[in-house]
């Protein structure tokens, strides 16, 4: 399940903001996308478990709304910084290359 929930926030969210670097943009879609995908869930568990309390879907629904924003928050930091890197390396190749010898 968490395969599958990784490749829609890789699908749904960095893909579409990937390129313009929106953080708003890219939360905000995390946000939805974990709480769409949380409250399909416990929808799903509310038709088919008997006594099953809509407190506990509330609260999960929340969790995975959470849960979500802050895996885009983590990634879109570290893939800034795998970006800044990989700057940085192409900038120190260019100017050894265009040194004096």
């Amino acid at each position: 399940m968490m395969g599958v929930f990784a490749l829609g926030l890789t699908l749904f969210v960095f893909e579409p903001t990937r390129k313009d670097e929106n953080w708003t943009r890219a939360l905000m879609l995390g946000a939805a996308y974990g709480s769409i995908v949380f409250a399909f869930a416990n929808l799903r568990n509310t038709l088919q478990i008997t006594n099953w309390q809509f407190g506990i879907s509330l609260i999960d629904a929340v969790w995975g709304t959470v849960l979500s924003t802050a895996t885009v928050a983590l990634t879109q930091l570290a893939w800034e910084k795998i970006e800044e890197k990989k700057h940085d390396r192409a900038r120190r190749a260019k100017s050894t290359r265009s040194a004096p010898r």
